[in-house]
């Protein structure tokens, strides 16, 4: 095996990245995330025109054995604007594997992102064979992001580890447990002086208060996500998913939002929270009331859990253990590798990291 590294380009050999895809992604064949117009939309429409996505690829002759991509997501790291690589659909043929494609790749393109002038690159590893291949090029583990689940319906639970005789069980317990979280809702203190909405992605960030609200969630933070519309109407415009917004407001002023969507996780109706922004000056009441918001809608659609994906510190801080959600024993990892050795330790309360994050939902 003779490898060559080279930036990959789509005009020529897309379909042999979309066999690839396949290859190593076996999963998803037959859903949209497949098809070309997924992969347009995700590494060929980024709203930041200076930018595009760093695509890199392994050959041996006219075989494509790896494939590595970063998009370039904007972060405030400091008080300074810089540009991430927000690594993702790394892939080794599954010919190739145990090789040390992956690992060279890996070099290969991250030194390229480098060059280019990108300050860090982060990743959300969702296969924990591929973490040594990062960890031997220099990436390092920034912290543990657990699901959080809120169980609606036990049934589906039950289902999905394929003990059909736990349901009745399982859909008791759950009854349960949501009659005490409902009891403790009703006793704690109600939103005043402010009102929910919901609405579109487009809804949200037209808010007039919307701008404010993101620099106030971001200034606490050492590193966060530059969320301006172009880049939220960009990212939750992926084909064949629908994102809904709920908000509450007093007067001009956005005090905190939730970005949800309705998907399968393993195999469970899910509405998954994509993103969870409060102003650090609101009560309690005022994230309480979007999860209770987002809870009564997702049972009114009749789904089995509530999902969010984000830090221990910040799930207690954003009360999601206040309103019912329970750690379950799936965890991502975020992933950072230094580029330019300027990044400082980040402690964990100065990241908060979710869904939105990532190219994941």
């Amino acid at each position: 095996m003779s490898l060559e590294f080279s930036p990959f380009d789509a005009n020529q050999d897309l379909e042999k990245q979309r066999s690839l895809f396949l290859d190593a992604f076996p999963e998803n064949a037959g859903s949209i995330v497949a098809e070309e117009r997924f992969y347009r939309w995700k590494f060929h429409s980024y709203p930041d025109a200076a930018r595009t996505a760093y695509e890199y690829q392994a050959r041996d002759g006219e075989d494509i054995l790896g494939y590595y991509a970063a998009i370039p997501y904007r972060y405030h790291l400091e008080g300074q604007e810089v540009c991430v690589a927000m690594v993702c659909d790394v892939m080794t043929h599954s010919l190739a594997r145990g090789k040390g494609v992956f690992t060279k790749l890996g070099r290969y393109a991250t030194n390229q992102m480098a060059e280019a002038g990108l300050a860090i690159s982060l990743g959300y590893p969702i296969r924990p064979e591929v973490l040594p291949g990062h960890l031997k090029v220099g990436w390092r583990v920034i912290q543990e992001l657990p699901i959080y689940i809120r169980p609606l319906r036990g049934a589906p639970f039950a289902k999905s580890l394929n003990l059909p005789w736990l349901a009745m069980p399982a859909s008791a317990g759950v009854a349960i447990y949501s009659l005490v979280f409902a009891g403790l809702a009703a006793v704690r203190a109600p939103l005043r002086g402010a009102k929910i909405c919901k609405g579109t992605i487009t809804d949200l960030t037209a808010h007039v208060g919307f701008g404010e609200l993101q620099r106030r969630w971001s200034e606490p933070l050492a590193l966060s996500l530059k969320k301006d519309p172009p880049f939220m109407l960009w990212r939750f415009a992926a084909p064949g998913a629908v994102y809904t917004s709920v908000w509450v407001e007093s007067g001009d002023m956005l005090l905190g939002y939730a970005i949800t969507r309705v998907t399968q996780l393993k195999g469970i109706p899910t509405m998954a929270i994509l993103d969870l922004a409060i102003d650090p000056a609101s009560p309690p009441s005022t994230v309480e009331a979007i999860l209770q918001t987002v809870e009564r809608d997702a049972r009114a659609s009749g789904l089995a859990a509530l999902t969010a994906m984000m830090s221990r510190y910040w799930a207690k801080k954003m009360r999601l253990i206040n309103c019912g959600y329970l750690p379950s024993p799936h965890v991502f990892k975020l992933i950072g590798k230094d580029l330019n050795g300027t990044i400082p330790p980040l402690p964990e309360h100065t990241i908060n990291t979710m869904w939105i994050d990532s190219d994941d939902l």
